[in-house]
């Protein structure tokens, strides 16, 4: 993130629901040619819809839950030698 952004800010009014919008500051970042972007291909979630805030908590824990037991599963078979059972 461009450090003018927190200065940008501060001079912006409030947007809807009376909150301020980095998306405002970042477009007059963009027109001031100070913002550099690039397009990915990756799944997006809206943390600011409640709905979509739920969803990327479920995809986060699910994958770490993946994880986590993945390295249970190796720490297991490393510890049980096959003699061993």
């Amino acid at each position: 993130m461009h450090p003018d952004i927190f200065d940008l800010l501060e001079t912006l009014p409030p947007g809807a629901n009376g909150e301020y919008q980095i998306t405002d500051a970042l477009l007059l970042l963009t027109k001031n040619g100070e913002l550099v972007a690039a397009s990915i291909s990756a799944k997006r979630y809206d943390t600011g819809d409640k709905l979509d805030y739920l969803r990327a908590n479920v995809e986060r824990f699910r994958f770490k839950a993946a994880v986590i037991a993945s390295q249970a599963f190796l720490t297991a078979e490393r510890r049980f030698e096959p003699e061993m059972l």
